[in-house]
């Protein structure tokens, strides 16, 4: 049978615990991977808790309720909120789907949020796109690049 060494930074970590919010009586838990490649850290998993009496009932909602109201560093994509783009798309209770359109509640026990399978680090155009969830900024530069190799090929009709 065949042995692996997995890297030693693959292991993914139980990350921070944020406060439960005071005065909420409608409470749901969150538990988001995060990972930033530069500090050379484990992936880890943070945990946060949210008022879903103070915001919308689809994950995407709780996901900007986290960034305004908890923890600013945390970074995702999004853009129509109507499940037309597929920039909120990412890995929800073992499922790849879109944020805006998995509602809360079809979600049972702790909502865990990864960033979609094939996004996850790797070399060469997009391999920074892993960054979905995590507290790194956003490369525009290997975001533009991996634009040009997805154009590349396509042609404008005349």
């Amino acid at each position: 049978m065949a042995q692996f060494t997995l890297p030693k930074n693959s292991k993914v970590t139980e990350g921070k615990t944020w406060a439960y919010p005071s005065g909420a009586h409608d409470v749901r838990e969150y538990k988001i991977y995060r990972w930033n490649p530069d500090d050379g850290k484990n992936p880890r998993m943070d945990t946060y808790y949210v008022d879903c009496g103070d915001c919308g009932p689809m994950v995407l909602d709780a996901l900007i309720w986290i960034k305004n109201n908890i923890d600013p560093t945390l970074t995702f994509r999004r853009s129509c909120r109507e499940g037309v783009c597929g920039s909120c798309s990412m890995n929800i209770d073992a499922t790849n789907t879109l944020a805006c359109t998995k509602a809360m509640a079809d979600v049972k026990g702790a909502v865990k949020i990864y960033p979609l399978p094939h996004l996850l680090g790797g070399e060469g155009p997009g391999a920074r796109s892993h960054q979905l969830l995590c507290p790194a900024r956003l490369d525009r530069a290997v975001a533009a690049d991996h634009l040009a190799d997805a154009a590349e090929g396509v042609e404008a009709e005349p």
